[in-house]
C-alpha cells in the first residue's frame, strides 16, 4: 500500500504565513537583555522563545520577509553579544510551510512570548538540580496588534 501523500503548500497570496524553527546554542551574558532585543518584534511576529545562558530557541510564526528579517536581526545580536572566545556562532533555522489540510489560525501564534529559562532545549533531566532549576523566571507575553 503506498505511503498517503504529504501535504504540500506554501506562502501564497491567500496565505502569506510560514513557521521557523530555530535553536542556537551560544553563551549569553545577560538574558534579560536577549528578552528585551525581542520586544520591537512583538508586533509582527508569534510565537514561542526560549532564552537561556547557555543560547536560545524558539518556534515563530509570521511571513516570509517577516521571519528573515528577524533571522538577520539576532544573528546579529548574537554574535555582538558573544565573547570573544565563544565558538563559532551556529544558528540553525528551518523554515515549513504551513499545511493545507489545517487552517492557519490553527497553525499559526497570535502573540510572542519570550520565556527565561535554565536551558535552551528542555530535557526533564535536571542534572542534580532541583526542579526550580529549570523553571521559567520570566516571561513575556505580547499580543499583536
Amino acid at each position: 500500500m503506498p505511503a498517503p501523500p504529504i501535504p504540500t503548500c506554501g506562502a501564497t497570496a491567500d496565505n502569506p504565513y510560514m513557521i521557523a524553527l530555530y535553536y542556537c546554542y551560544v553563551p549569553v551574558a545577560s538574558v534579560s537583555s536577549l528578552i528585551d532585543f525581542h520586544d520591537r518584534f512583538s508586533v509582527t511576529i508569534g510565537g514561542r522563545i526560549r532564552a537561556s545562558p547557555e543560547g536560545i530557541n524558539g518556534v515563530l510564526s509570521a511571513t516570509r520577509l517577516e521571519l528573515t528579517s528577524y533571522e538577520d536581526a539576532l544573528r546579529i545580536y548574537l554574535a555582538n553579544q558573544a565573547p570573544a572566545s565563544a565558538p563559532v556562532l551556529e544558528l540553525d533555522v528551518k523554515y515549513c510551510h504551513l499545511r493545507d489540510d489545517v487552517p492557519a489560525s490553527k497553525q499559526t501564534f497570535d502573540k510572542l512570548s519570550v520565556a527565561s529559562t535554565g536551558e535552551v532545549v528542555s530535557t526533564g533531566w535536571y542534572g542534580g538540580h532541583d526542579a526550580a532549576h529549570n523553571k521559567p523566571r520570566r516571561r513575556r507575553w505580547r499580543r499583536n496588534k
